[in-house]
């Protein structure tokens, strides 16, 4: 007993809108999270940004503008650029739940024991 869809529809006007509303709620959704994640690569480049300016900055000193950099700027400077790394352990569950909810999962069961 094949119906065609459009039979299908017509008959049965509620599930038309329901087919709607599913569509129009997965939509918004799926904006919602794609925002989510350009608010995430946003923040992830600023904190780039921020973690790799001052080594950048020592270096442009040096090279071009001859300036003599003290090693001990330099090396904290390339230390706070090599953290940017470590930044993303600290970003990542911030900003989502699911890893969240694993990361507590794991330390649930090592602990528990």
């Amino acid at each position: 007993m094949n119906v065609a869809p459009e039979a299908d529809i017509q008959a049965h006007p509620a599930k038309l809108k329901k087919r709607k509303t599913r569509k129009v709620r997965f939509l918004k959704c799926q904006h919602l999270r794609d925002l989510r994640t350009i608010k995430t690569l946003m923040l992830m480049f600023v904190i780039y940004f921020i973690c790799w300016s001052p080594i950048m900055a020592c270096k442009f000193a040096f090279h071009l503008l001859m300036v003599d950099i003290d090693k001990k700027w330099f090396y904290t400077a390339w230390i706070v650029g090599a953290s940017n790394s470590l930044w993303n352990f600290a970003v990542y569950p911030l900003r989502k739940a699911e890893l969240r909810r694993a990361i507590r999962k794991i330390m649930c069961n090592v602990f528990a024991h």
